[in-house]
């Protein structure tokens, strides 16, 4: 049998403390809008059993919620209530707005260089894709390095457009000889080129016709012999890089040819 007289009840109270509550953490390290961008700042650690206040330039801007989106420079910060009756109020952000970088533009130098008309933060690609040169000058010296390059520069965050292409051209490839030589007639042309060629070693070469404009390749005609045409009538009305190579890759010319 138990004596229930001899057991002594005891009360617990709970009490919470709110010294450990959680401060409302946001999903950014950097604050900051490009041009007419906006951006979207989210809490990391938010319940929908939470109460929350945004406040934007010391005004309430929003309730309840878990994310706003900023398209001007505001100075923001947030108070929680958790379910636990504890409130915990975040430092105050300032949101840095700066405009968007002017596309640049690209030129080329005496010493066989292209430059970026943006001084700082260039990115530049070769045929599409990205390179890993980020200076405003690039080093263009030998004939692996022909092709259609652009470049955008990123500054405080913000990227520019992408430049017009400008399609890098080495015209003295080879050292042809006084008895040796590769020729491409008329320019400008209309419908067809005439191909002639004098190459020791070689009886043929390789043509490939670019858009100056974008750097894409519009046609290919291998292993073509002296004296045969190059009908390219399907070609609009523009200027071209004619690549004419061998399959060993020792010859490689190029021509620049206006199309009618």
């Amino acid at each position: 049998m138990y004596d229930f007289q001899n057991i002594k009840r005891a009360s617990i109270l709970y009490q919470v403390s709110c010294v450990d509550a959680p401060m409302p953490i946001f999903d950014k390290s950097q604050y900051s809008i490009c041009g007419t961008d906006s951006t979207t700042v989210k809490l990391t650690n938010y319940s929908k059993s939470d109460s929350t206040i945004w406040y934007v330039n010391n005004k309430v801007k929003a309730t309840n919620t878990d994310q706003l989106v900023f398209k001007t420079n505001d100075t923001f910060y947030v108070t929680r209530l958790d379910t636990n009756g504890c409130t915990k109020t975040t430092d105050a952000i300032k949101l840095l707005k700066f405009s968007t970088p002017s596309t640049p533009t690209i030129t080329r130098d005496s010493s066989n260089s292209l430059n970026s008309s943006a001084s700082i933060g260039n990115l530049w690609y070769k045929d599409g894709a990205a390179i890993t040169d980020t200076t405003q000058k690039i080093k263009l010296s030998d004939p692996s390095k022909v092709g259609s390059y652009t470049v955008k520069t990123t500054q405080n965050g913000c990227v520019s457009a992408l430049s017009s292409p400008y399609y890098f051209l080495v015209t003295d490839v080879i050292n042809l000889s006084a008895s040796e030589f590769i020729k491409l007639a008329p320019n400008p042309f209309i419908n067809q080129l005439n191909f002639d060629f004098v190459v020791k070693g070689y009886q043929r070469l390789n043509i490939e016709v670019y858009d100056l404009a974008t750097g894409t390749r519009v046609a290919s005609r291998p292993n073509y012999t002296a004296g045969m045409p190059i009908m390219l009538g399907q070609l609009s009305a523009g200027t071209y890089i004619i690549k004419v190579s061998s399959n060993d890759n020792k010859i490689m010319q190029q021509f620049k040819m206006v199309k009618l």
